[in-house]
């Protein structure tokens, strides 16, 4: 689905730092001194190995040395990953391209997560009264137990399920019963129903009388 609204664009590979492109570690200073009281100028390997210097000019010192190396072809090469794709978006694209970047400017000011998406729709589903072969169909779950952990008990989830079993039996009417007083609850169907009985009842009374 991703890939008919999306498009994948294979990112350039990036040519790694090489020691041209750093400052001259003359201009740097020194570091602290180690354990043997040792100290290097900053921007040179030595300063991040021997030195432990974890400043950004010392990293990238290394950085540019690797690169250099393996230039020179004296050390292996680091095998890139190459994304070989159909045109499917990778999940990792996806999140760092669309979904990071519509959720700031959303201004939602909450960590969403499709998958936190996927969930609030199936439990809406449910507790709005949707059949829950039909959501799991929908979710394409293998199973519906898998499915039933979405049941969650929302706000209003009672009343909405009752309004559910109302379009399936018709208007649910309060009428009191005659032995207690109580209120029950019975379908307009029945309520006329009941009404009828009364009425033929009180008929036959006054036949009798």
């Amino acid at each position: 689905m991703f890939s008919r609204l999306f498009r994948f664009v294979q990112p350039p590979r990036k040519v790694g730092l090489l020691p041209t492109d750093l400052p001259d570690p003359e201009t740097l200073g020194w570091t602290e001194p180690n354990s043997r009281g040792n100290t290097y100028r900053h921007g040179t390997p030595s300063a991040y190995s021997k030195g432990g210097c974890r400043c950004q000019h010392c990293r990238d010192a290394v950085t540019a040395y690797r690169n250099m190396r393996r230039l020179e072809g004296k050390d292996r090469p680091a095998k890139g990953r190459p994304v070989d794709t159909d045109g499917h978006v990778s999940s990792d694209w996806f999140r760092a391209n669309i979904w990071y970047k519509a959720i700031e400017a959303s201004g939602i000011g909450l960590h969403v997560t499709p998958h936190g998406m996927r969930h609030a729709h199936a439990s809406w589903l449910l507790a709005g009264g949707a059949d829950i072969q039909v959501v799991k169909t929908r979710l394409g779950h293998g199973s519906i137990i898998t499915t039933q952990g979405y049941l969650h008990a929302l706000p209003n989830a009672d009343e909405t399920a009752l309004k559910a079993l109302d379009a399936i039996r018709g208007t649910r009417t309060a009428a009191p019963t005659a032995a207690s007083g109580d209120t029950i609850t019975v379908s307009a169907e029945e309520w006329a129903a009941l009404q009828e009985g009364q009425q033929k009842l009180a008929e036959m009374k006054k036949l009798f009388a």
